[in-house]
């Protein structure tokens, strides 16, 4: 790994900046000087690539790293997730998700009814093939692990908005593949497929014959199969292909067959598999291809799919150019997707731009034209756009929502967890309020008629708690429902009906009653332990909160000062704008929203007793009681609590400073990038000490904390943000890719030695196909500099 080495100046200057109230070299260690942009500090240019700036004035990374060597856990001196050597970046819209990988391999994803993957090949990697050939002689293979698009002297690749560019710079021709996508224009829509221009340009002085050609395996495999060898699938998907040469499109589409016939529903009912499953189509458009030739096919294969392809036949004059096109994408329920908006784009754009919808993307993203500083802008329109990219409809719930991406989503085929959700919808608030809503709604229509809120979705529809019992979904919905109205003033929401789960019995309830029942399922159900804090049951935040700690003996008396911290800030939020907002309601609302006001106060006020008597004098907050009075984070610090208790207004402004010092000393000393989870891991635990819930670094918990410390300095709040960049993340680790334009949910600390930097380890390595793309790496820093850039933040 590589070190930093620091200057006694630059580290005192940086000190200073993130230090606020307590700026001592102690405190900080080696932490604070990069935050300063220090000339002393040497900092090591990333040989992965480096930001810049496109034409049309987006972010745009551009990628030149060398053919990766995928890591092994022997390369470390402790067990370490391993790294993809084959970086991705995302291209996606509310009906699309799909990742285009450096080698120039793109892999489709389907998340509207179930998480799946659509063209997985049988090593569990996509199967993309391009090939270029001039005359007679031998094709070049263009992308994937044999690729010219791996070595960076045969290929450029640029990144950016909705748009992945690869250059070939042949010396006799020059070639041109670039993949782009169309931003969705309302919420719900979306064209559910990529375009892909191919421009070559000849060199010479004669006329050349060239042919590309270009191949997707059409292949079926359902996430939450992972794992399991294909003949025992529960649910076999059998491909079939439709043809039409006269409007240049081939389809594969797939009919679901469970060996067990019990598990047949009706479409519109919940099941573990989808018995809908989408299919894949490409589409070479003559419109856009005259001139040349352009045909479409499909191929058997000994895999359970179909081999579809494009194959385009020119001849080239002298020192001139063609351009070609075709489509590539996913159909639903049998039916044809309409490509002629993005026939329509290529018409419009006429070269002018690299993607025909940038244009579209523009007006789709903020420009952030206040912000100064242009890495900073840059990384916040990048995270605008992830989000957006991120979005899935989800035609069961009839809701746009966030992933949490990443593990859950596009490794391991669940839609979890609704705090998540509720998390991302908060910087749309913002930049798309529409999107933040159906996100809320999204949540909302997994809410039980008792308040409950179920943490999983497994296949299309069927909810599970995935054996959590979760203490602290419903304090998220206050959280996002209280920003929402803040930002938005959309009163009417309040009135807006959902259903209740199940979906299917069509009953529901405006989103004030749901906010009444979440708040009876809290205060009656979870409720509280004995001292008088609310309980813990299973889990809070934290999933693994127990470690290794038998669950059931604590289950009944076990206490979160997370969750009752949690309360201390987003139930007078709530209430807050409940107050602005009950006025412009309907005449039985009012009394509703009042009676509600009422009780959220009753039991914030209890609340507030019990935390603060477990208080006292303590400079900081323990984290949660066991059974019998056992208590966790009395001598060392866990963060969970903290963050809120920095964001609690009646909490007094000099307890905060002492506070945020104690945060200092105790979980960012020695830390290159944002504060552990945890002062001390636990050794021998089912993570290693400095990952995952051990003490890894988490954006989850460090862009509330941001937020929180802006009451009382904004200038330090401002120098934490910074550390949460990718900006930063490259200047620390510059030889990891992951990191540096998207993240997972946990980064390791430096207690895990020399993994510092990557991701969690664990599941012996599945996860690495993904140990990116979380929404929070997006979302988290997004809100909280736009929360930064707010005046409602102010000294308590």
């Amino acid at each position: 790994m590589y070190k930093l080495s620091w200057s006694r100046r630059g580290f005192l200057k940086s000190s200073a900046l993130i230090g606020g109230y307590v700026a001592t070299t102690s405190v900080i260690s080696q932490a604070g000087e990069l935050m300063a942009s220090s000339p002393n500090a040497k900092i090591k240019k990333s040989p992965i690539g480096h930001w810049d700036t496109d034409k049309s004035g987006l972010p745009q990374f551009r990628y030149s790293a060398q053919p990766l060597t995928r890591r092994t856990v022997s390369d470390y001196k402790k067990p370490a997730e391993l790294l993809e050597d084959d970086p991705y970046f995302l291209l996606g819209n509310y009906r699309l998700t799909s990742f285009v990988h450096s080698s120039g391999v793109v892999r489709l994803l389907s998340g509207e009814r179930a998480w799946a993957k659509l063209n997985e090949g049988q090593d569990q990697r996509p199967d993309n093939t391009a090939s270029l050939q001039v005359g007679n002689e031998a094709p070049i293979q263009l992308i994937g692990p044999n690729g010219r698009a791996r070595d960076p002297v045969q290929c450029t690749r640029e990144f950016g908005i909705g748009y992945a560019n690869f250059n070939y710079p042949f010396k006799e021709l020059r070639c041109r593949r670039t993949l782009s996508v169309a931003p969705s224009s309302a919420l719900h829509t979306g064209i559910s497929a990529y375009l892909v221009e191919i421009e070559l340009t000849n060199n010479t002085q004669n006329t050349q014959q060239v042919t590309y050609e270009e191949t997707l395996l059409a292949r079926y495999a359902s996430s939450l199969d992972r794992g399991i060898s294909e003949a025992d699938w529960p649910v076999q998907y059998l491909p079939s292909i439709t043809h039409s040469a006269a409007n240049g499109h081939v389809a594969c589409h797939f009919k679901a067959q469970p060996k067990d016939p019990s598990r047949q529903t009706a479409d519109a009912f919940a099941a573990r598999n989808d018995l809908s499953p989408p299919g894949v189509f490409i589409q070479a458009p003559a419109t856009l291809n005259a001139g040349h030739k352009s045909e479409v096919y499909a191929l058997d294969t000994n895999d359970s799919g179909k081999r579809l392809g494009v194959r385009i036949a020119a001849s080239i004059e002298a020192g001139k150019s063609i351009k070609a096109y075709f489509v590539i994408g996913t159909a639903s329920h049998g039916q044809v997707t309409d490509i002629t908006p993005l026939i329509a784009a290529v018409n419009t754009n006429k070269g002018k731009a690299i993607s025909p919808f940038l244009a579209d993307w523009k007006k789709r993203l903020p420009d952030f034209a206040h912000e100064k500083n242009a890495i900073r802008r840059g990384e916040m329109q990048w995270n605008a756009y992830v989000l957006e990219a991120m979005a899935v409809h989800s035609e069961f719930y009839h809701e746009t929502f966030i992933p949490q991406g990443m593990t859950y989503d596009y490794t391991m085929g669940l839609t979890a967890a609704p705090r998540d959700h509720l998390q991302h919808s908060l910087p749309l608030c913002y930049t798309n309020p529409d999107l933040a809503k159906s996100t809320i709604r999204f949540v909302l229509k997994k809410m039980t008629y008792q308040g409950e809120i179920k943490y999983t979705d497994i296949g299309y529809g069927r909810t599970s708690n995935s054996a959590w019992n979760t203490s602290d979904q419903q304090l998220y919905l206050f959280m996002a429902v209280a920003e929402y109205l803040r930002v938005s003033g959309d009163s009417q929401f309040l009135e807006e009906q959902t259903e209740f789960l199940p979906m299917e019995a069509k009953y529901g309830a405006t989103t004030l009653e749901k906010l009444r029942r979440a708040l009876a399922y809290l205060r009656d159900e979870i409720s509280v332990g004995p001292h008088g804090l609310i309980r813990l049951m299973n889990s809070d935040w934290n999933d693994m909160v127990f470690m290794d700690t038998p669950i059931m003996k604590h289950f009944w008396t076990a206490e979160s000062h997370m969750n009752s911290a949690m309360g201390l800030c987003v139930i007078p939020a709530l209430v807050t704008q409940l107050e602005k907002n009950h006025s412009k309601l309907s005449g039985d609302n009012q009394q509703l929203c009042k009676d509600l006001i009422t009780g959220l106060q009753m039991f914030e006020r209890s609340n507030r007793a019990a935390f603060y008597k477990d208080l006292q004098d303590r400079s900081f907050s323990r984290r949660l009681y066991l059974s019998g009075g056992e208590s966790l984070g009395d001598k060392d610090m866990h963060i969970e609590p903290q963050i809120f208790l920095m964001q609690d207004k009646k909490f007094p402004a000099a307890k905060k400073k002492v506070l945020w010092s104690e945060i200092q000393k105790r979980l960012l000393d020695k830390e290159l990038l944002e504060p552990r989870q945890r002062e001390i891991g636990i050794p021998g635990a089912q993570y290693i000490p400095g990952t995952g819930e051990n003490g890894g670094s988490w954006h989850a918990l460090t862009g509330p904390l941001v937020i929180g410390l802006a009451s009382v300095d904004k200038k330090a709040a401002n120098a934490l943000l910074e550390r949460m960049t990718f900006d930063h993340f490259a200047k620390c680790y510059p030889d990891y890719w992951v990191g540096q334009w998207t993240s997972p949910d946990t980064i390791n600390t430096f207690e895990s030695g020399d993994i510092a930097g990557l991701p969690r380890n664990g599941d012996n390595g599945h996860w690495f196909n993904f140990a990116s793309y979380c929404a929070h790496a997006h979302a988290w820093p997004l809100y909280a500099y736009l929360r930064l850039q707010q005046d409602d933040i102010t000294a308590s």
